[in-house]
């Protein structure tokens, strides 16, 4: 006879007396019903199944996903915190907030028609690692730090793609994760990180580039490529362009 979770693990873990008898064994059992729930939820949604076409004759395949993301029509994240935020963005320009209302387990529309502002004084990098990237990204870096007093920028960085990506698409700004020595390519996934929030940066005004091109030009050549990532408010990420030699190539 095999025992369960609940039948091996919490007996064991009463046996040690670091929990009470009573408390440990709910818990478990409410973390068993919500992973259960997730698991049913999930097999019900139909994404093992997913065709590519209307007949449903085609299996999806690499090739299938390698696009680029200016050929995107939707993209969006969740944001899991305080409360649970999910963004969501169209093609045409529309950007749209949600927060979850536990209440009665809907998402409400919270913050309508996003737009990131054309440019602000705040920056996001891991200034921890300055001394492995470019010397004209140290140089635009260190440009933010030596101006006059009342004018400096803000650094708000908390290793948090989604995190710190949505606050500089709700105050303006630029984010940046470039390569560095240890990782020449990058650290964030093309297709389901930085395309993503590169095609919402843009429906709410902003711009996102690689450093070389606009990362929703970029065809994938693998499903987990990876590329360094800047994006943010147009005028931050135009000045960033500037000097990194980008600017010949005119934004869309």
């Amino acid at each position: 006879m095999v025992s369960s979770l609940g039948d091996r693990f919490i007996n064991n873990v009463e046996m040690n007396k670091a929990v009470t008898s009573y408390q440990f064994p709910q818990l478990m059992m409410a973390i068993q019903t919500a992973v259960k729930c997730v698991s049913v939820t999930l097999k019900k949604c139909g994404l093992a199944q997913m065709k590519t076409d209307a007949n449903a004759t085609t299996n999806v395949e690499d090739k299938d996903a390698l696009q680029p993301g200016k050929d995107m029509l939707c993209g969006g994240y969740i944001l899991y915190g305080y409360c649970t935020v999910l963004v969501l963005a169209f093609e045409g320009g529309s950007v749209n907030g949600f927060t979850l209302d536990p209440a009665v387990g809907e998402f409400m529309l919270t913050d309508p028609m996003i737009k990131i502002p054309t440019s602000a004084k705040l920056y996001s990098v891991n200034e921890g690692h300055t001394q492995s990237f470019d010397q004209s990204l140290v140089n635009f870096i260190e440009k933010m730090k030596v101006i006059k007093i009342g004018e400096a920028w803000s650094a708000r960085y908390s290793g948090n793609l989604v995190g710190d990506c949505h606050r500089i698409l709700k105050q303006g700004g630029i984010y940046m994760y470039p390569a560095s020595k240890e990782h020449p390519n990058g650290k964030h996934r093309l297709l389901y990180e930085a395309s993503p929030i590169a095609f919402i940066m843009k429906q709410a005004g902003g711009l996102a580039v690689n450093g070389k091109q606009f990362i929703l030009d970029m065809i994938p050549q693998k499903l987990h490529e990876k590329t360094p990532f800047f994006c943010g408010s147009r005028d931050n990420v135009l000045q960033l362009m500037q000097a990194l030699g980008m600017n010949k190539i005119s934004p869309t």
